[in-house]
This record gives C-alpha cells, structure tokens and sequence, in this order.
C-alpha cells in the first residue's frame, strides 16, 4: 500500500494488526527507527532486534530508550479537566513493520506515546540511532516475555547511548520553567555546589543574603506565577511514576523534552527541582495560608514527597560519579523498596520490579503471573525481622486484604518510622539483649513473636494536620485535662506532654530535647495556635470561655508548666502576629516527629502517640528486642492486628520489662 494512500484514508486501510516476532536469545530487545521520513502523516516505524550482549565481545548497537509515561501526563489538581475523559487512553494507529515485510502493520498507542512520536519523527533523519520503547519494544501480551525483559531493564538503560525524557505535551508553565533553567544554568558550578539553601526561620540574615545573590543572576524568589508555574511542572505524571528513578538515573546522559521545549541535559532538571523544592518551602513557610490561596495543602505534600532527584542524584550528579560507584547501601533493596513508596504505578506490583534495576543485588524476579498479595508477602517475609518498619497506616493502605504484617509496598509509607530518625539509638521498651527480634511464619498467614501486653488506649487527642492547621492541640490537651484533673497536681505534666508529642527526639541527632529551649518553644507554639483558633470566634462566645478554662485548668494543675498565660494569648489575637522563629521549632519538630500520627492517653494514664488510625481500645504490647511498643488491635480469633510503632511515655526505655512476662504473640 502506497504511504499517500494510508495518509488519506487510515482508518478505511485494510492493514493487518502487527505481530511480534520472538526474540532470538535472552539478550535479545527490539528498537524502533522511522521509515516514511517523506511522508509526516503517517507515523510507520521498522522493529528490529539487536542483541544487549553484541556478537562474540563486540558491543552492542548504539540505541537510545524513551522515558515517559503511559497515560495522561498532565497530573495537576487545578489543570482543566479534558472534555473527553477517555483523551489519554485513547488508542491511535500507528504502522510497524519487521524486517522484510512487504506491507506495514497497524499498532496502536495510547495518546501521550503518540505525541512523542510525532515530535521525534519531525526531527528525525533517515540514519538516527533507533530507540527502545517499552510499549512497543516488549510484545505486553506475552508475561514471560514481559517479566523477562522487566529483569533486563537496568541493563537496557545502563546500554543505552542516551534517554529522552518525554514530559508530555508543553502547557501553561513551560515556558516559565524553561526560562528558569536557564537563568539556574548560568550560575556558575562551583558558585551553585557552594550555594547553602538556608531555613528562613533558622537564618534570616543568611537567608536575605541568599535571596540577594539570586537577583544577581537575574532570580527572583516567592514570585507567584513562578511557585503556580513550578508546582503545576513538577505535578506531571512523569516525576511521581516509579520506573522513572531508575529510567533517569541509568542512562549516561539524558536529555529532557517537554513538548518543542528541550533541555541537553539531566543535570539542569535536577538543579530547577533543587531550587523549586527550597523555593516552595519558603514561600509556603513565609505566607500566612489566609494569603496564600493559590496552593493546598495537598499539592505541596504531593511536590514535597517527590524524591527522584534527592534520592541518588547527589551522589550521580553533585559528585559526578556514575551509577556502578555509587555506594553499595544506597543501592540496597531496603533503599529501592522505600523510595518506590513514594512513586505510583498502574500495576502495584511494579512497586517491587520497578527498581530492580537499580540493585546491585536484587532478591527478587520479576514475575506477572504472582498475584500482587503474594508478591507482597514474599517480600515481607524477605525482610520479616524489620517488617514493622515498612508497615504503612491502616488509613493509607490500598490493599485490604494482606494479613497486618504485610506491608501495602504500592501505598506511601506513612507514618515514616522513628528507626529511620535515630529512635533506634535512644529507646529501648523491649530490649533485653543484643540480639535481634524474633519472628516467624510458621503456619499460613500467622506471624508468632514473644511479648506481652501492657495497656490499652482511653482517650484520643488530635492528629498531626490537626494540630498544626486546626483544633487538633485543643483536643490533644482537652484529654489531657479530662485524664488527670482527678489527680490533684502533676508536676512536669506539660513537659511530659511535650515530649511525647515529638516522642522525646527533636531531629536527627539521636539526644533528647534540651528543656531550656523545647520547653519556651512549646509555650510560644501554643500561645499561635490558640490565637490562631481565637480570631475567627466572637470574643463572648462560649468557645473563648471553654478554652480559657481549659488553659487556666492545666496551669492549676502543673503550675511550673510552659504555658501561654490568657493575656499573652489575647494579644497575640488582636496582633494577628506571624509564627515566630521560637514556635517554630517545636512546629518543626511536630512535623518531623508526630506526622500522620495520632496523641492518646492509655488507661495506665500514660501518654502516647501511633499511626492516626489508632482507636479507643486498641491495645499497647511490648514485643522483645524491639525498641518501640507495638499499637496492637484484638481480633475475634484471640490473635492482634498490628497497626504500627507507638511511643508511650514511661515505658520506652525498658520500665514495663521489670512485670511484664514474654508470652507467645501472634499476628495475623
């Protein structure tokens, strides 16, 4: 059939569908290289195969692979809604053709793989070097093929000449964004290495100085139209999938296209994420929410939580080292599993394959005839001594139906464990030795461990987004009152309360909170919060005299207590003053400590925190060598759920180990 011919009538073309031929050897992939260079209507691409491994010791053919993906790259809350909402998985025809066919094929494809297609042919040449396509270069109906060339894939990107990034189709932002890459680029390298992106609340004179040294490159920071143009680029669908880590980071160069928009190299992408990451921060950090309309909550946590560029990027790009120099730990399968937590994919199995690539030494072969829940198991059961370190909120998982101790490895890990934060080296509720916890999966579904139950909870407070952005402190310390008010004084009451709301660690560096600065920064958190929650209510209302009260019963009862006073809660109401630096520290160590997590009160009066699922009698269990107590959930067959780690005051450093008798646990 002539090219005119198909151009003219495509649809009416009585072409055959494409079949696959099957790959020679094991080594084998397919790439992609245009034919009808003189025909721009009609997308028809030659499939040929080489061989990864090349003939004898011969390398293999140069070839380059598309990073993109498959459906609608646009991933953007506030982006208009296409009037189809089929748009992007719509199938369109393409041709195809093996080596020695007479008569093109039809394919198809999904939208965004189309544009791409018509933006490589349109400055493609008749001797390019052909390109490997995940879609088209792995016949997807066949699951041995499929699962075979998955396990090929970090070799597949390590061969290759180059990548392109396919970002999608440009909108609204790009040029902005395109416009600040390359202002970012025209700083020099040892000034931009050099660059310390300051807390604006830890260094205010560093950080006017620093925003004085962007204008001399032409930046300006916390412009609006620059923040909406940044969150809306690195929204795409492209920065949150999970097989684009180890899809940029393989390759040795990568080049970045975004409709007729391009950027020669990966680096510069990286240096706009690194500036739009601290830029967002600040401007998020410096504007009251009541000024600051054009973002939610929700996007930033969705741009914050995005760490394809800060995961390996600083060994990759910062030290110029190439991927097999990478240290071996960051390259572990610890490491690979948790940064995919972070990302989405289609098949949530792909939560576990789609870094594979990036392993020195993966446990793990790809497999698409596993279901997803035994996939998941076989992973837990592979790292069955940390599982509690992996296991998500009940809230956050999307797969019902794994036992309790199966981490939901395609759900964000949330609340990220204090292990991670140097909790391992200050507490200590289940130690008894040296050694490491014991479990086992014996039988079924049922993980056995030693412990025993210590306490069960009585009273909720509020959780994190509630008590930084809501009446959550409020809740938190009305149960606080309602727990001890019986008990006459209760001397270091509010300290205890603290602490345990950022479970006794204020960062990163494994020592506890000094009194003389957590105390004060606590006070002053309370004294925002409360006016906070004061401006918008009638002075007279019945809500002023109940939090009064509130206040006024908790100094009564611990009266060396870091608290606000009345009066400095009422003038800072009739001030509207911004959150000052010394609030700001405990806000921080909340966000750091106390995310996505819940305050309670057991029926032991001690105080605690644990994922923000947590209910009225769920149950606390010291489990032994385990550093944290386990929040534990009864079942009917007299077995627990497990639901997450717990800090609970008063028992973190081995108190309960002296009445507490280990006894056979099990976890289903």
């Amino acid at each position: 059939m002539e090219y005119a011919e198909l151009a003219a009538s495509p649809e009416a073309s009585p072409i055959t569908e494409y079949t696959y031929e099957p790959l020679r050897t094991l080594s084998s992939i397919r790439v992609l290289e245009f034919l009808s260079h003189d025909v721009p209507e009609v997308l028809h691409l030659r499939v040929r195969q080489i061989d990864l491994l090349g003939p004898g010791a011969a390398p293999c053919p140069p070839f380059r692979c598309l990073s993109y993906t498959w459906g609608n790259p646009f991933d953007h809350p506030r982006r208009p809604i296409e009037p189809d909402l089929l748009h992007w998985q719509r199938k369109h025809k393409i041709c195809l053709s093996n080596p020695g066919d007479n008569e093109p094929r039809i394919a198809f494809v999904a939208t965004n793989l189309y544009h791409f297609l018509i933006a490589l042919k349109a400055q493609s040449a008749p001797n390019d070097t052909p390109i490997w396509i995940d879609a088209l270069s792995i016949n997807q109906n066949d699951l041995q093929e499929r699962a075979h060339q998955v396990s090929w894939m970090g070799t597949i990107y390590n061969s290759c000449t180059e990548a392109i990034i396919w970002l999608g189709k440009e909108g609204e932002e790009t040029a902005t964004v395109y416009g600040l890459v390359g202002l970012l680029w025209g700083i020099p390298e040892e000034t931009w290495l050099e660059l310390d992106f300051p807390w604006i609340y830890k260094a205010p004179e560093k950080y006017e100085q620093f925003v004085e040294r962007l204008r001399t490159y032409g930046i300006s920071a916390h412009r609006s139209e620059v923040n909406t143009a940044l969150v809306a680029f690195f929204s795409r669908s492209w920065f949150k999938r999970v097989w684009t880590i180890q899809e940029c980071i393989l390759p040795p160069k990568a080049h970045v296209w975004c409709g007729h928009h391009r950027l020669a190299d990966f680096e510069r992408l990286a240096r706009l994420n690194t500036f739009a990451w601290w830029n967002l921060e600040h401007h998020f950090l410096d504007e009251s929410p009541k000024t600051m309309p054009s973002f939610s909550d929700h996007e930033f946590v969705e741009f914050e939580m995005n760490p394809i560029f800060r995961y390996l990027s600083r060994f990759v790009f910062k030290h110029k080292q190439k991927i097999n120099d990478i240290p071996p730990h960051v390259r572990s399968f610890e490491i690979c599993l948790y940064t995919a937590r972070y990302k989405r994919s289609s098949d949530p199995r792909d939560a576990i394959y789609g870094t594979l690539g990036l392993q020195l030494n993966p446990l793990i072969t790809p497999d698409y005839t596993t279901s997803t829940e035994e996939l998941f198991k076989k992973v837990a059961l592979l790292l069955l001594e940390e599982f509690y370190k992996s296991r998500e909120d009940d809230l956050a998982r999307r797969l019902k139906n794994l036992p309790s101790w199966v981490p939901d490895w395609s759900a964000v890990h949330r609340p990220e464990p204090w292990t991670s934060r140097g909790g391992n080296m200050v507490c200590s509720a289940g130690t008894v030795d040296d050694k490491r916890p014991t479990f086992t999966c014996a039988t079924g579904d049922i993980l056995e461990t030693e412990g025993f139950g210590e306490d069960e909870i009585l009273y909720l407070g509020g959780n994190c987004r509630q008590t930084l952005h809501g009446s959550g402190l409020l809740e938190s310390l009305q149960a606080l009152y309602e727990a001890y008010n019986r008990e006459g004084q209760k001397h270091g009451l509010i300290e205890r309360f603290w602490r345990t709301m950022i479970a006794d660690l204020p960062g990163w560096d494994c020592i506890h909170p000094n009194g003389g600065l957590w105390g004060p920064a606590f006070s002053a958190f309370v004294q925002q919060q409360l006016s906070d929650y004061m401006q918008p209510l009638d002075q007279s209302s019945s809500q002023e005299i109940s939090v009064r009260s509130l206040l006024e019963g908790l100094q009564i009862l611990d009266p060396a207590a870091h608290l606000p006073s009345w009066k400095h809660v009422m003038d800072a109401v009739s001030l509207e003053a911004p959150i000052n630096e010394i609030a700001q520290r405990y806000r921080d160590g909340l966000s750091r400590m106390f995310d996505y997590r819940r305050f309670f009160i057991t029926a032991k009066g001690r105080m605690g925190i644990a994922s923000q699922g947590v209910q009225k009698g769920d149950l606390i269990l010291v489990i032994k060598n385990v550093h944290y107590p386990f929040l534990m959930r009864k079942c009917p067959s007299g077995r627990y759920r497990y639901l997450s780690l717990a800090y609970v005051d008063g028992i973190m450093y081995g108190e309960a180990l002296a009445t507490g008798t280990f006894q056979r646990v099990e976890i289903e």
